[in-house]
This record gives C-alpha cells, structure tokens and sequence, in this order.
C-alpha cells in the first residue's frame, strides 16, 4: 500500500472549515472537521488521521491553533493550507451565529497570534482569504496543494457542493473555544 500522505487545513471559526472538509473528501482522499475534537490524546489523533485505503488524509480545523507546533513536528512534510479571517470579523460571526453572550475576544485573538506564528514558521503553506472560497479556482488551489496535484479536479462535485451552508454545533464551536481560554483542554499530550 502507498504510503499515505497529510495535509491540514487551519482556519479561524467561521471560516468554511467543515465545507472544506467535505470538498477534500473524495474516493483518494479523506478529511475530517475539527478532528481534535474526536480524541483524548494526541496519539488518539494520529490514528484518527490514518484512514485506511486513501491516498490522502487531513484534517480541515479550527483548533490547529492549539496543537500546531506538535503538527508541524510530528508532520513534517504534511501540505498545509491557512485560510486568513480577522479575528474581530470572525468572533463577531460566531457571536451571531451561534447567539453567545460571552466575550470570547481573549480565545479569538490567542488564535490569531497562533495562526500568524503558524504561518511565519511554515513559509510553503498555501495562505488563502477565506472569502475567496466562493470561487470555483480557489478552491480548486487549495484542492491541488493538499493532494500534491495528484488527483483530477472536478467542476461538477464542486459546484454540487458550492451550493451546500455546512456549520458545526454550537456544543462543539463552544467547546473549541474554551479550550482556547484554557477553561476545557482538548487533545492533552
């Protein structure tokens, strides 16, 4: 069998991450939301990520902001996309969405300084705003830097799956957030 190859996507919340998953799931490749959130530990999250019979396998995640650096060592020559959303802009959606009355400030902008490190330490990442995703090319970028340019673009998938609004569940989006602030750990070393 190939040896399999990963690829991560970190975006802040409300940035298309979970329809960026679904883009990135195919018959060769599979992508999970937010995988952190199905673990205990981070040997937990490497099995999740060695999905049997694929050619590719990622995680397209909110909360790589708190666990990139183990990412990056343990995955070094995993592909990784950065899709950029202003801290400010992004709390105020998942505010709106999701109808928290908290201040969550503190965790948005912790991600953002994470995300930039992330960002500063990973020069090859394809950065991408996330607005830019309503386009067919962009994401079409991003598809053909995860899968190394590897496997056929479809236009008819992707305008299937343009069509489609993918949120998370506010237990989920709240969980990820207070382990931002330190109040909830996810994936402990």
């Amino acid at each position: 069998m190939t040896e399999v190859r990963h690829f991560f996507i970190a975006g802040m919340p409300r940035s298309r991450t979970a329809w960026m998953a679904n883009l990135m799931t195919t018959e060769e490749s599979f992508c999970w939301h937010d995988g952190i959130k199905h673990c205990a530990s981070w040997e937990d999250l490497r099995r999740v990520l060695d999905v049997p019979n694929r050619k590719f396998t990622g995680d397209s995640d909110t909360g790589i902001a708190l666990f990139w650096r183990r990412l990056v060592k343990d995955y070094p020559r995993a592909r990784l996309v950065l899709l950029w959303r202003d801290e400010a802009d992004s709390l105020a959606d998942f505010n709106r969405h999701f109808g928290f009355e908290g201040d969550y400030s503190m965790a948005f902008m912790q991600a953002a300084a994470e995300w930039n490190e992330l960002r500063k330490q990973r020069p090859d990442a394809l950065v991408m705003d996330w607005t830019a995703l309503v386009e067919e090319s962009a994401c079409r970028a991003v598809f053909e830097h995860c899968t190394h340019g590897e496997m056929p673009w479809d236009s008819t998938r992707w305008r299937m799956l343009d069509a489609l609004e993918i949120n998370v569940r506010k237990d989920c989006a709240l969980k990820m957030v207070n382990s931002e602030l330190g109040k909830e750990t996810l994936c402990p070393s």
